[in-house]
């Protein structure tokens, strides 16, 4: 329904074409039909100083009396809606996180993702995890020019050395030790961000923690630096402007179920993500916990834990792929950066070296760079379907366990997965050291067995 305006002494200056314009619009507008409600009409008498609201009131009713419009019966005919009324159903948003903790532990899921309780717990220990994570993205996005020049950022430096390494394709060791010449203090200066200070009771331990943990950092970035393609690619696309360089920002993607009324929505949040006309790359980095295995099952446990992460690999990189899908005519590349979790806990031994990850076995869909000490880098240009629409399932499983907030899934509190996956047994040893440990009372239960 359009109210027509009235006319008034304030429409000298309006057009006869600006009410023109505002018909045009409410005709395009209108689903079937379309009411007009105009001014009563009156006795017309031509003069020149008409508005053009008074001309054009004046044609419509002329119109509508041509027409026949005048105490006109309407059929309005069928009524119904054009389609037939589905209940659409849309889920809460799942990321690969959450997916993974699902097929992990359920404890450690409804802790985590249901009741949003936090880990944190008074005067927390330094987390290399999380230093590692936010130091990458801060060195690449110096590399690229995305970061503010200052002074006292000692990313600025780091990343100048990273672009000499990439520059001059330095190996892993002479990386390692181009670094330690060049930017050695730059490095000490950000492990101090990461201890807190009220772990400096002891000072020759805290002076051995730093050394340990800027020759670590050192290590694991020299290996990523020399023998990964991140840095080379974002030194590809840096300066082009047809393609985007965006760092840490999250992707979105709503998947239909099996069914035509239910929905997926799933997030995703990349690293680094680089979208051009004939490229689409998706880089990941991140650290993994070093595992422990008894001395008398060494071999066994090795290759349960590898076959494991190689799982929990096919799967991030299928993930991130069926998120940002390439058109049929780009380039797409996804790579992911492992590095071992070296966070010491207080009163622990600082080792002598930097720990590494066991190897990562070759999957069918990505491929593993051989000969890298202190990093785990994999890539593909694969995309298997098969594979997320596995993973579809698995969402749709995870969400549908929770369907109701209220009603907790049967099993609750047992340290097994939620969801299928194929991401192995949860030990003991994992338990303990998983982050939901200060609220879960089964790992608090492993600790007073001594298990």
């Amino acid at each position: 329904m359009l109210y027509f305006p009235r006319p008034s002494s304030n429409d000298k200056d309006s057009s006869f074409k600006s009410y023109r314009d505002l018909i045009y619009v409410a005709i395009t507008r209108a689903a079937r039909t379309l009411t007009i409600v105009l001014k009563k009409r009156t006795k017309w008498v031509e003069s020149p100083t008409d508005t053009g609201i008074k001309v054009f009131i004046e044609l419509m009713h002329r119109w509508a009396e041509d027409k026949g419009y005048f105490n006109r019966e309407l059929v309005w005919g069928e009524v119904k809606p054009h389609q037939e009324h589905k209940d659409i159903l849309v889920f809460d948003e799942t990321s690969h996180s959450e997916l993974e903790r699902s097929q992990t532990c359920r404890m450690h899921h409804y802790f985590q993702d249901m009741r949003q309780v936090s880990t944190m717990v008074p005067l927390t220990s330094p987390s290399y995890a999380f230093f590692f994570h936010s130091t990458m993205s801060a060195i690449c996005a110096a590399f690229i020019q995305q970061r503010l020049p200052s002074r006292v950022d000692p990313s600025i430096e780091i990343a100048g050395a990273v672009a000499q390494i990439v520059d001059r394709g330095l190996d892993e060791d002479e990386a390692f030790r181009f670094l330690k010449t060049q930017v050695y203090d730059n490095l000490y200066t950000l492990m101090e961000s990461m201890i807190p200070m009220y772990f400096l009771g002891d000072r020759a331990r805290h002076e051995d923690l730093l050394n340990f943990y800027t020759d670590s950092f050192a290590h694991q970035l020299a290996a990523i630096a020399s023998e990964s393609q991140l840095f080379v690619i974002l030194k590809t696309y840096r300066g082009k402007p047809a393609y985007r360089i965006l760092i840490e920002k999250s992707v979105r993607k709503v998947l239909p179920a099996h069914n035509e009324t239910e929905f997926l929505p799933i997030v995703g949040i990349p690293d680094i993500k680089i979208i051009g006309p004939d490229l689409t790359y998706v880089a990941d980095y991140k650290t993994i916990p070093i595992p422990r295995f008894d001395e008398d099952q060494v071999g066994e446990s090795l290759e349960v834990y590898e076959q494991m992460l190689s799982t929990k690999t096919q799967q991030q990189v299928n993930y991130y792929q069926g998120m940002v899908q390439a058109d049929a005519n780009h380039r797409y590349l996804a790579e992911l950066l492992y590095v071992a979790d070296i966070t010491l806990v207080e009163g622990e031994e600082i080792p002598k070296t930097c720990a590494t990850l066991p190897h990562i076995n070759q999957g069918p869909n990505y491929k593993v760079i051989a000969g890298v000490n202190h990093a785990r880098a994999l890539y593909t240009d694969r995309f298997d379907r098969d594979q997320f629409a596995e993973t579809v399932v698995q969402i749709q499983d995870l969400r549908k366990a929770y369907q109701d907030n209220s009603v907790r899934p049967e099993d609750m509190f047992q340290p097994v997965p939620l969801v299928g996956g194929g991401l192995g047994e949860v030990t003991s040893d994992q338990c303990q050291q998983c982050g939901s440990s200060v609220h879960c009372a089964f790992s608090k239960y492993l600790y007073l067995m001594g298990v």
